[in-house]
């Protein structure tokens, strides 16, 4: 055969193709109805049935066109596999990026395929750092740098991974509900255990915590595949058990709406909104059930916790929690039988169906205590939303030669951006990163000047340990910058546990195309008080420059800056008249002439 065997490409017009070969000439060839996005990843699946003839082509998890052809079997030839280019046309060449190319001898289901795409959306990495006395610290700072800018990274610090929302020792299933997937695709557990289960209808949306799964009230359900008949007991207790979930329902409830059920008429555990609209866990069949005094239906996310000790002493021994607050609790002093109880989620036995949304499930084999449960609720107060700020190309016309080359220019609206040289300042750390031939280089140094409208930049020079590929770097190269963090400690945890915070956890909000991140100097910060702060500038000082923190407490509070006052003595040199900002004299507010322009 002269031609490919099969090929996936891609139009002048940014529509997918894909062509399928047999012994006797052409399958089938079809193109995408829809075309992908420019400047952008995209993620592109194709997939051919042999019996049906039927080629599917799948933009960003998402089937946007099938066609049926011939049905056969691919042509078997001796023919090298080769990405970016045609073996037979060499004009025919990809100019842009490709990245985790896959073949597969099996048809991709549109779940999978789905799966695919949202791969690494909404995991967390998690940093840890020795205890210290934070007792006096208001902060953790930390540097960071990414090699793409944008909104698509949370922090947040913490002493427990119940307190972070990530399995423990003591989980028995962590359902976080992050699968931005169909219909009968797995619903991944993220404990030890491996409870992995279904989703029966159900749609993802946005959660308290990344994603989550909306519940129809009538038919949505996940049954949890291993145990749903027979009951999943490995690592459950029959003396102690802990439930937890995100929750809010679409409308006032006036029938029970099931969370998670493990229950049935006499054994195993549920927890659920009862037709009061009230938080209850119930025990053994519902012998003994803890309501709460809350309503939770009022369509608003809550937290609900239900937790059984029956080691507590013949009193309270089940007890629910809203909003991280103990709402109720019952007596009951027998052990949890599990023989036969069913396992799942949004409904109870065959009805009681949940209507809403649920996020972040789980299952432990112990008490969590009611510290814990109230900084699981307070998660909004010790995280921070990280927005990386600066990303740029290098232009062609100045590159980086070598190591003795500091002088180079940047496009900063390869990413968005105004004007070239934007969101990159004197003294910043900047980084220029290049993969060539299989090895990767990285140089960074303190910039020393910006040209904001030519992206000129300069560095005073290149840090120890900075490599460059032997022709230099090329237009290639990804530029970016460290940046400095803090989250906030005050009033987000417990005096008493300030020193036992050794965890700082990374959540990825988005993983629609792959990042590089760096993490470095962890410390804790603490600032003066602003009434006595002072900031001295020596006597050849030619500017002054301040960077805001800007930190709250409130979740349903978003803090700004409108104004910032200097108070300057103008009873020494440099005198007002001779003070400028932005180009502007600061006592009358007339921009000023530099020697070098008579227009600016």
């Amino acid at each position: 055969s002269t031609g490919s065997v099969f090929n996936l490409s891609y139009s002048t017009d940014y529509k997918p193709h894909f062509h399928v070969q047999g012994s006797g000439g052409t399958l089938h060839s079809y193109d995408s109805p829809t075309a992908m996005a420019v400047n952008n990843w995209n993620y592109v699946a194709a997939t051919y049935n042999g019996s049906t003839g039927v080629i599917t082509i799948y933009i960003n998890g998402t089937s946007v066109g099938s066609s049926t052809g011939t049905a056969g079997t691919i042509n078997n030839v001796s023919l090298p596999v080769m990405i970016g280019k045609c073996p037979f046309n060499t004009i025919e060449s990809v100019k842009g990026s490709i990245d985790e190319v896959r073949l597969s001898n099996k048809i991709r289901s549109e779940a999978e395929i789905l799966q695919a795409y949202s791969l690494g959306r909404y995991s967390n990495l998690t940093r840890y750092f020795d205890s210290k006395d934070l007792s006096s610290k208001s902060s953790i700072s930390f540097n960071l740098a990414a090699d793409r800018p944008g909104t698509y990274l949370s922090a947040n610090t913490s002493e427990s991974f119940f307190k972070n929302y990530e399995p423990d020792s003591d989980t028995v299933a962590y359902w976080h509900l992050n699968e931005a997937t169909a219909s009968g695709s797995t619903v991944y557990d993220s404990s030890d255990r491996k409870n992995n289960g279904t989703f029966y209808g159900t749609s993802f949306s946005s959660g308290k915590i990344g994603g989550a799964r909306v519940f129809n009230g009538s038919s949505d359900y996940i049954p949890i595949d291993e145990c749903y008949i027979e009951g999943c007991n490995s690592g459950l207790d029959p003396a102690y058990v802990s439930v937890a979930a995100w929750i809010k329902t679409d409308s006032i409830v006036s029938s029970t709406e099931t969370i998670y059920d493990r229950l049935n008429s006499a054994q195993g555990f549920a927890l659920y909104v009862n037709s009061s609209g009230l938080a209850a866990f119930g025990i053994n069949g519902g012998t003994a059930t803890a309501v709460s005094t809350t309503r939770v239906d009022d369509m608003a996310w809550h937290y609900v916790v239900g937790t059984y000790d029956f080691l507590a002493g013949g009193t309270q021994e089940i007890k629910i929690y809203v909003d991280g607050i103990l709402s109720g609790a019952a007596d009951y002093s027998s052990t949890i039988s599990y023989t036969g109880a069913r396992n799942q989620i949004g409904r109870m036995g065959t009805g009681s169906y949940f209507g809403g949304v649920l996020d972040e499930i789980s299952v432990s084999a112990i008490i969590r205590t009611a510290d814990e449960i109230r900084q699981a609720y307070e998660i909004g107060l010790r995280s921070k939303q990280i927005v990386v700020e600066f990303g740029a190309g290098l232009q062609s016309s100045n590159l980086i030669a070598n190591s003795s080359d500091t002088s180079f220019t940047i496009d900063s609206t390869k990413y968005g951006a105004s004007n070239y040289g934007d969101n990159i300042y004197k003294w910043d750390k900047i980084i220029i990163k290049e993969n060539y031939d299989g090895v990767e280089y990285r140089a960074q140094g303190t910039v020393s000047s910006v040209t904001q409208a030519t992206g000129a930049v300069t560095v005073f020079n290149w840090d120890s340990g900075s490599t460059f590929p032997s022709g230099g770097f090329s237009v290639n190269a990804d530029v970016f910058k460290w940046q400095k963090e803090y989250i906030s400690l005050k009033n987000a945890i417990l005096p008493t546990h300030l020193d036992s915070v050794t965890m700082l956890t990374f959540t990825f909000l988005n993983g629609s195309q792959g990042r590089n991140i760096w993490i470095d100097d962890i410390k804790s910060a603490s600032f003066g008080n602003e009434t006595d702060f002072t900031n001295s500038i020596n006597i050849n000082g030619r500017y002054f420059q301040y960077k805001a923190i800007i930190t709250t407490n409130e979740i349903n509070v978003t803090p700004y800056i409108s104004s910032v006052q200097m108070s300057y003595d103008a009873s020494s040199a440099p005198t007002m008249d001779k003070i400028m900002r932005h180009g502007k004299w600061f006592n009358n507010g007339q921009k000023q002439n530099f020697w070098w322009s008579s227009n600016q």
